[in-house]
């Protein structure tokens, strides 16, 4: 251990008569340690947040839409998926036609959108999230899968007769009214998404296009691909091949609003709660110049007995580098402590009925630790040099005369 350590130490650990310099120096590790905490807590918060919607988006949306240019409907999907799934990386791509109408039950009515797709593909991708009926149980007229959301609002369950009335106008003796076709429901989804289960409506791509009077025709082609987090590749592969006809969006082209807001707030986050760890580390300056104070005779005895000014300033600026790094290891400790007890007993409830989900994971991110803690130690190794350098312009004769 060199001198300037060792004595730093030494300085630390001040008398009884000194104890109050002794608690202002917990007093700084522990509001370091609070800040860092509070830091590793709530940036793992945002991150069980944000990995919980992403989850659900990838498993209730395709990684990539392929849809024509300047057309919001071309025919021959069911080839183009056929050439889309053939590309490297390419899981399954499927034909999907959509439009909004307005269903109508018995004792409601409320607006959606209905999106066809080929019923193996319908059954395969929704299966997981059907709460009642079957996709395969044989009905009365076509089926209609219903977002738990809608069905609610219709107040319908399997089983029930429904219309839907679609934009297009045809004549009766009554006037131009829209054109309607009944369905019955055939099940329920629950996606956890809000924006689906209120909205979305799902049947057969054949039965849409036969009630839209758009025999073959497809809004876009929905892709899923192997690697989620590096889709540019595929996009690019899908572009080469397609060409110049067809525009190509990836999820997170889609979702980067949404995902732009959490890294925002994120990021505000982050600089809010690191001003605790700030304000905790000015305890330091107000330790390390008292220890200046006290120990303004030791410095003068130090310096004439050879040591140098850089040997006084490293002494104190060791006494901070201490404080900071045990609070900031104590902090990070803590707060992964904290973070294994919220996931093991699940103590961050939320309304299911609201999120679709029972609890808030916290997830923390090595990066996120790494950046914690560096900026702590640089917050607290940048307030030690006021204090470092004051115990170094001690003049050591006058410090000697005045004891």
């Amino acid at each position: 251990m060199s001198f300037s350590r060792f004595v730093a130490i030494r300085y630390l650990i001040s008398p009884k008569k000194q104890r109050f310099v002794s608690f202002i120096t917990f007093v700084s590790i522990g509001g370091i340690c609070i800040g860092v905490t509070a830091l590793v807590v709530a940036l793992s918060l945002i991150n069980g947040f944000q990995t919980d919607i992403r989850d659900r988006l990838f498993q209730t949306s395709y990684h990539l839409m392929v849809m024509k240019n300047f057309s919001p409907r071309f025919g021959g999907g069911e080839e183009l998926a056929g050439r889309i799934a053939s590309v490297e990386g390419v899981v399954s791509a499927t034909p999907v036609l959509f439009q909004s109408v307005l269903i109508r039950s018995a004792t409601a009515s409320t607006g959606g959108v209905v999106k066809g797709m080929p019923p193996k593909a319908l059954a395969k991708e929704w299966k997981p999230f059907l709460v009642r009926g079957s996709f395969t149980a044989p009905t009365e007229l076509p089926p209609l899968f219903l977002g738990k959301g809608v069905a609610e609002t219709l107040g319908v369950i399997p089983g029930d007769k429904v219309k839907l009335l679609f934009p297009e106008l045809r004549l009766s003796p009554f006037g131009a009214l829209p054109k309607q076709k009944s369905f019955e429901v055939g099940g329920i989804i629950e996606s956890g998404l809000y924006e689906f289960d209120s909205l979305s409506l799902l049947t057969d791509l054949s039965l849409l296009q036969k009630s839209l009077s758009q025999t073959g025709q497809s809004s876009f082609v929905g892709v899923k691909v192997k690697e989620i987090f590096n889709v540019e590749s595929v996009q690019e592969r899908l572009e080469r091949e397609l060409g110049d006809s067809y525009m190509i969006v990836s999820w997170k082209e889609l979702n980067r609003p949404l995902f732009s807001a959490l890294k925002l707030e994120k990021t505000v986050l982050f600089f809010t709660i690191a001003l605790i760890v700030f304000v905790a580390a000015l305890n330091i300056i107000a330790t390390l110049i008292l220890l200046v104070v006290e120990k303004v005779k030791e410095i003068g005895i130090l310096s004439s007995l050879g040591a140098t000014p850089t040997h006084i300033r490293r002494i104190f600026f060791f006494q901070g580098a201490f404080l900071g790094l045990a609070g900031t290891l104590a902090g990070i400790a803590l707060g992964l402590l904290t973070v294994f007890i919220a996931n093991t007993f699940q103590l961050i409830k939320v309304p299911y009925e609201i999120y679709h989900i029972r609890y808030l994971r916290l997830l923390p991110d090595p990066t996120d630790i790494l950046i914690i803690t560096l900026c702590s130690l640089a917050i607290t190794f940048l307030t030690t040099l006021y204090p470092s350098h004051k115990a170094a312009g001690v003049d050591p004769a006058e410090a000697l005369r005045e004891e």
